[in-house]
């Protein structure tokens, strides 16, 4: 059984606090994998569920207050130590997976920072 999700991403820059965005529609599958967990200084490692054959996006939220921790960011990557995204405080965004991953290494600027994550599969 397949879905059709219709999202509609929507990103502010924070220098011109102008927006973009664009309808995109993808195809999922049956399988998603979604946690809010507590991250810090050291890394932590997301096993994709094995159920997930062919990982799709992550939609991933930094729960930090910016107004109480401006420079709070979560980095985000496919192995350990290489980190080539990063959520500031306060920012979500939906990250396009390798098909084939099989973990996710997060780490925080923080001792104390409330991470979430929805990962898909594509059908």
């Amino acid at each position: 059984m397949s879905t059709t999700l219709n999202m509609t991403i929507q990103m502010t820059r924070d220098d011109t606090r102008t927006t973009t965005g664009r309808l995109v529609s993808l195809t999922v599958g049956d399988y998603r994998q979604a946690k809010t967990i507590p991250i810090g200084l050291s890394e932590v490692t997301i096993a994709i569920d094995s159920a997930i054959v062919n990982a799709g996006h992550m939609y991933c939220k930094n729960h930090t207050d910016p107004a109480v921790d401006p420079t709070n960011y979560v980095d985000i990557g496919y192995s350990t130590g290489v980190y080539p995204n990063r959520l500031y405080a306060g920012e979500s965004c939906a990250i396009p997976l390798l098909p084939a991953a099989a973990n996710i290494y997060v780490i925080a600027s923080d001792a104390a920072t409330k991470f979430q994550y929805e990962i898909t599969e594509r059908a």
